[in-house]
């Protein structure tokens, strides 16, 4: 019982601690679940976000030891302590959150393990309402530039690039519409695709900035491709003193992620329900990632980070993860394609040019501007997809079959 009773003393002297700082920024973490608004699910969230034993060799103490080992008249043993943890499981789209204290099960003392409410205190409150408003309005944004109804710009695959972006991407072969087509997210070149993920972030920001937002974003600093350490949300009264609590929010338990279509997404009327369906044999999706810091009264840096979705993301019908992992892929049957041009138009002075190879001799082959005569090649290119939350690079070398212009002996 006095074992037992230590232990109860110990536990709560170590969360009052850390609940109970005079003059001093409270932080907590916040960890992001999708629907997950019923106790059992936010239990069992948090329950695995508890810090794991720790142990230290030391003379023998009550309560959370090992077996211990004696040593002529000292006894020693490892101590091993389960530290307590406070955080935050919520779950915005319900915008149901709730506060825990968890504490991992000590099997050298038996202690089964915690998982208890606590009370969620105003400014804690006031960071899960700046989180539910950011995660809100980023959805809106999203949804509104994914089906072309984006307040600031009618769609985002109609943006053209600058002259320069399109002479250091092609060598003036390619169509111009091309240059936002679901090949140029893989094909194209890295300034090209540079060019694109800046696009989206810019249009993003836009449309958040035109809603409810508008009177944070003055000072923005924003940020298309880079990743900050998470998203940090902070409130206060008295920033001074640093007094206030400070959020930082993870998504690792968060099972849909928001997307952008910036290709093949439907396109709706702006100001009626008319839309035109998807096209699913050419679309890119990505999974938007944002980080950044936001206190109460502004946005001090939003990022955005832009993951290619290559098992739902096609190219001419095919998956982009298929083509990246087959290493090979066939173009020649549609010489029309944004892909075949982007192919032909690839020299070896491309970054992304590795070999080539011709195949056949000249034959005509049909296109949309009449018939020409080409030879069947196939031309080894690097294709590079930003493959994961840190921003890490996929980089594949594919062989594309494709005609290539050329004349008859």
């Amino acid at each position: 019982m006095e074992q037992t009773y230590l232990k109860m003393l110990l536990l709560l002297a170590a969360v009052l601690g850390f609940l109970e700082t005079a003059n001093a920024r409270e932080t907590i973490d916040i960890y992001v679940c999708d629907n997950c608004d019923s106790y059992s699910a936010m239990e069992a969230i948090a329950y695995g976000e508890a810090f794991p034993v720790e142990c230290f060799e030391g003379p023998m103490l009550e309560g959370g030891v090992s077996p211990s080992t004696d040593s002529g008249s000292t006894s020693t043993t490892a101590q091993c302590f389960a530290p307590p943890r406070l955080l935050i499981v919520a779950s915005p789209h319900n915008e149901i959150a709730r506060k825990f204290v968890v504490q991992a099960p000590n099997p050298f003392t038996g202690h089964p393990g915690l998982a208890s409410t606590q009370f969620i205190n105003v400014d804690e409150q006031a960071v899960l309402d700046k989180l539910y408003d950011l995660e809100k309005v980023v959805r809106e944004a999203l949804s509104a530039i994914n089906n072309g109804t984006a307040l600031t710009l009618p769609s985002l695959a109609q943006v053209q690039h600058s002259s320069s972006v399109s002479t250091q991407t092609t060598d003036g072969n390619v169509d111009e519409s091309c240059l936002t087509s679901a090949a140029a997210h893989v094909f194209s070149s890295d300034e090209n695709k540079r060019e694109l993920e800046r696009q989206m972030a810019t249009a993003l920001m836009d449309e958040i900035g035109a809603r409810s937002w508008n009177e944070f974003t003055s000072t923005l600093q924003l940020s298309g491709t880079s990743s900050s350490n998470g998203l940090t949300i902070s409130v206060g009264t008295d920033t001074s003193v640093s007094a206030g609590v400070e959020g930082t929010v993870h998504y690792e338990h968060r099972t849909s992620r928001v997307t952008l279509i910036p290709v093949g997404g439907e396109s709706c009327v702006i100001g009626s329900f008319l839309c035109d369906g998807p096209d699913p044999e050419n679309v890119i999706i990505y999974d938007v990632i944002y980080s950044g810091n936001i206190n109460s009264g502004s946005i001090n840096e939003l990022n955005f980070s832009f993951v290619m979705n290559l098992n739902t993301s096609n190219i001419d019908g095919v998956d982009v993860g298929m083509i990246l992992d087959r290493g090979v892929h066939r173009a020649e049957n549609d010489p029309d394609s944004c892909l075949s041009q982007f192919v032909a138009a690839i020299d070896e002075t491309s970054p992304i040019f590795i070999d080539e190879e011709t195949l056949s001799g000249p034959q005509q082959i049909a296109t949309d501007e009449g018939e020409i005569t080409a030879c069947l090649s196939t031309k080894s290119v690097r294709a590079c997809v930003t493959r994961d939350d840190d921003n890490a690079q996929r980089c594949s070398s594919v062989v594309m079959f494709y005609y290539k212009l050329c004349e008859v002996n």
